[in-house]
């Protein structure tokens, strides 16, 4: 809703009108923005520069981090391919899963490259869990951790794994906790 003019700043007979309806008025205070802007020239492209460079840094950091995403999920697919050829089959590829093969990364060096991206987060998923499997429970829980889904049972996961974790440390106030919040999740 527009401000009431004073009297005074007014001109004659338009006492009491809306700056909005009185052209006079409004035109006055164009014209003194204006006359800043004019006079002010540094601050104003000062303030539009800054202005252009966040949002052009917000839109370039998002391209760059989806950018990222896409690259780590390549490196990362066969990583997760031995983890799941030991689930398949019990042969022992843990290691190169973590480590890499010396032609792909592994989930560590993935975890170490891209932990700003969505596939990394996963790789502290997958690297946690295998630790857990190796029997290195704190190492494990490091990587567990780390881990955050917004997916209820992937989450609920993890928190069962650090539960499990410290249940494996004779931890079992620590253990019963995240037992309680994967549930609860």
């Amino acid at each position: 809703m527009a401000k009431e003019i004073k009297e005074e700043n007014l001109p004659a007979g338009k006492a009491g009108k809306d700056i909005l309806e009185s052209s006079e008025v409004l035109q006055e205070k164009v014209l003194g923005v204006e006359h800043w802007i004019e006079s002010n020239p540094k601050i104003v492209f000062g303030v539009m520069g800054a202005l252009l460079l966040a949002v052009g840094g917000y839109f370039g950091y998002q391209y760059y981090v989806s950018n990222q995403d896409e690259q780590a999920q390549r490196e990362m697919f066969q990583a997760v391919r031995y983890f799941e050829k030991y689930i398949e089959t019990g042969h022992d590829s843990l290691n190169v899963a973590l480590k890499g093969d010396g032609n792909n990364l592994g989930l560590v060096d993935i975890v170490e490259d891209y932990s700003m991206t969505k596939a990394g987060n996963l790789a502290n998923f997958y690297a946690g869990a295998i630790y857990l499997k190796q029997g290195k429970y704190k190492l494990g829980r490091l990587y567990l951790e780390d881990f955050s889904s917004t997916d209820l049972l992937v989450q609920a996961r993890a928190y069962s794994l650090i539960g499990d974790s410290y249940m494996e440390e004779n931890e079992f106030g620590n253990a019963a906790s995240f037992y309680n919040k994967a549930a609860s999740y």
